[in-house]
């Protein structure tokens, strides 16, 4: 990847070179790649799309926290469904772009939303169905859906790992209504996280890499900031109407140490308003 997949210019700089954490052919690292004009910071594994895309299947999901109990990330969609209750009173159909097992649909189901999902994972989208969901294990463009079908698209935690997002985001723009919206939430590139994760890297004269393995990881090709990600949606037709910082996070979970550490951290965050994530709300132009 020698250019910007936002902006198209080839002025750009390598923030980090990390190890990689899975097999990949060709190649045992990653770089972080930060644009030097629009500021996009993204991962040079865009260069490995089909591999990166059949990677979400059981081990994947194995990895976090997935359950239906009242979890952060579980209040964090009821949060987001109390705002779309308010944008949208008139209740009609959301697609859950990257719907995993189906949590945020059951949910949406029981406020009254006409639900839809699509899941590239097997794995997750047979659970889904199990839930008795109405989920497409396809590629948005293979569902082909008819033209202003939806009144909502979510995506949670998901643009980030989209190895074709001006693509799909066409799609998105076809298939929602006029005055449809897309609700994103998606990690912030500028949150405490990041910003503690390059100082120890910088102060350690480059040579502590810990953290910044655990924010940048081979999963995520893109780190969006509230600016960076405002660009890519007006790029490509949405006009945000509200970014919402949300402190939601599920690093560590597993280690009670670390999670304790990072609660801390959190609190910090939220003073400073560089949370670990943000939930945006965009109206289709």
């Amino acid at each position: 990847m020698n250019f910007c997949p936002l902006c198209n210019i080839r002025k750009i700089q390598v923030k980090y070179t990390l190890k990689l954490d899975r097999s990949l052919k060709d190649t045992s690292y990653f770089k972080i790649i930060q644009c030097k004009v629009c500021k996009l910071v993204f991962s040079s594994l865009l260069d490995y799309p089909e591999q990166i895309d059949s990677g979400y299947e059981e081990e994947y999901f194995s990895k976090y926290d997935t359950s239906f109990e009242d979890n952060q990330k579980t209040r964090t969609f009821k949060k987001a469904l109390k705002l779309l209750n308010k944008a949208k009173p008139k209740k009609g159909k959301i697609l859950d772009f990257g719907c995993a097992e189906g949590n945020f649909l059951v949910l949406a189901k029981q406020t009254g939303w006409n639900v839809c999902g699509i899941d590239l994972s097997k794995f997750a989208a047979k659970i889904a169905r199990k839930r008795g969901l109405n989920v497409f294990n396809k590629t948005i463009n293979d569902a082909k859906f008819q033209k202003e079908s939806f009144d909502v698209i979510t995506l949670w935690d998901v643009i980030e790992h989209l190895s074709n997002l001006n693509d799909t985001f066409k799609e998105f723009k076809r298939v929602l209504k006029k005055d449809g919206l897309l609700v994103i939430r998606t990690p912030n590139e500028k949150s405490i996280f990041h910003l503690i994760a390059h100082l120890s890297y910088i102060l350690s004269f480059k040579k502590i890499k810990f953290l910044l393995n655990t924010i940048y990881h081979s999963d995520h090709l893109y780190y969006f900031s509230k600016q960076t990600l405002t660009k890519i949606l007006e790029k490509n037709g949405f006009k945000i109407r509200k970014i919402i910082m949300n402190d939601q996070t599920t690093m560590f979970y597993k280690n009670p140490v670390l999670k304790c550490l990072v609660w801390k951290i959190r609190f910090f965050g939220v003073l400073l308003n560089k949370q670990h994530a943000m939930l945006a709300i965009a109206i289709k132009k």
